[in-house]
């Protein structure tokens, strides 16, 4: 689904399923987020759980406190970073070092 990275990539789909879920869970409806936020239209809340989009930064952390959850805890990621970021790491020092074996070869 996602290419390969080298930091986490945030899923629209789960996250807004994870934020539906956790609104759910808190007893709140969508009508209750748009008035604490003080939107007009409740588009962005849909919009927010649909995975069509995210929340601004300030939006999350609201969101994040209202529902007594860490931001984290709203966000679902696929974390490929550190292992990913180690193996792109090795193969540039595998292909160093063969390059200066290569060099000390025709010396």
């Amino acid at each position: 689904m996602y290419k390969q990275t080298a930091y986490p990539v945030i899923n629209l789909i789960e996250t807004g399923r994870c934020i539906e879920r956790q609104r759910r869970q808190a007893g709140l409806t969508v009508r209750d987020l748009q008035t604490y936020f003080g939107f007009e239209y409740p588009q962005a809340i849909y919009k927010w759980q649909h995975g069509e989009c995210l929340p601004t930064v300030d939006n999350l952390l609201a969101l994040a406190r209202l529902l007594r959850v860490s931001m984290e805890d709203l966000l679902v990621y696929e974390d490929q970073g550190v292992s990913h970021f180690i193996r792109i790491i090795l193969s540039r020092s595998n292909l160093r070092s063969l390059q200066k074996e290569e060099c000390l070869d025709q010396v």
